[in-house]
C-alpha cells in the first residue's frame, strides 16, 4: 500500500514540477497512468498534508521545494 502511495506520488508530483495543474487536468493524467480515483484522491491528500504540493488557489495545484526534494529521492 505504501509502495503504491509513493509511485502515484512519483507521478503526481513529475506531472506538477514544471506548472501547476488544476484538479481535473492532474487526475485525467495520473488515471493514464494506472491510477485509481481513490488512490488519487488519498495521495493528493497526503501530499498537501506533508507539504509536498500547495493550493495557492482553489483546484489549482502547485509542487513545492519540499515536493522538489522529495521528487528528486524517488
Amino acid at each position: 500500500m505504501f509502495e503504491e502511495r509513493l509511485r502515484i506520488a512519483g507521478v503526481v508530483l513529475k506531472h506538477l514540477r514544471r506548472t501547476p495543474k488544476r484538479y481535473t487536468e492532474l487526475l485525467k493524467l495520473t488515471l493514464s497512468d494506472s491510477a485509481t480515483p481513490g488512490n488519487f484522491r488519498s495521495t493528493i491528500k497526503w501530499l498537501l498534508e506533508n507539504g509536498y504540493v500547495e493550493r495557492p488557489q482553489r483546484g489549482a495545484y502547485q509542487i513545492t521545494e519540499k515536493g522538489r526534494a522529495f521528487l528528486s529521492a524517488l
